[in-house]
């Protein structure tokens, strides 16, 4: 599978999405001192359909229209970069992990999809071995979309056992 990263997004370290953000942050919605609506639209664009392409194992060619329309790559540029810009309203990076102790005595179940270009499987990992009692589930056929079959498919499997059926 060949990505296709648009120029405004190529050079950007993977293993710091913050820095992707920061180096959009001035042109998208959620900066207050960009005035220019077009520039915010070009580059919320650019950020969602780029992301509406990497969500899934194979090519959802409905996607990308939707993450392309105006006010949909506006709204989600904006949470995202909002995220990202605030280290996902975590204190540190390893806060998750750090404080999976307070899980110890929830049962849970952690999906990967196995070709998830968005979420290194690494984390997957790390958060099961430090949730004792959460069961992780890398799913073969599946990328990082909760619309992937393979992913509904655990999904559903994973309700149904804590619903007791």
């Amino acid at each position: 599978m060949q990505l296709t990263v648009p120029g405004d997004l190529r050079g950007l370290r993977q293993d710091d999405p913050g820095g992707r953000a920061r180096r959009h942050d001035r042109r998208l919605p959620c900066a207050a001192d960009h005035g220019d609506p077009a520039i915010q639209v070009e580059a919320a664009r650019a950020w969602s359909a780029w992301e509406g392409r990497t969500l899934s194992l194979l090519p959802d060619f409905d996607r990308e229209p939707l993450f392309s329309e105006d006010h949909y790559a506006l709204a989600f540029a904006r949470i995202e970069s909002h995220y990202f810009v605030n280290r996902g309203f975590f204190d540190a990076d390893d806060q998750l992990l750090r404080n999976a102790h307070l899980l110890a005595d929830i049962t849970g179940v952690i999906l990967h999809g196995r070709y998830d270009v968005v979420t290194p499987i690494k984390n997957a990992f790390d958060l099961a071995q430090a949730w004792p009692e959460a069961s992780l589930r890398v799913v073969p056929d599946s990328g990082h979309a909760m619309t992937e079959p393979g992913i509904i498919n655990e999904l559903i499997a994973a309700t149904r056992i804590f619903s007791g059926n």
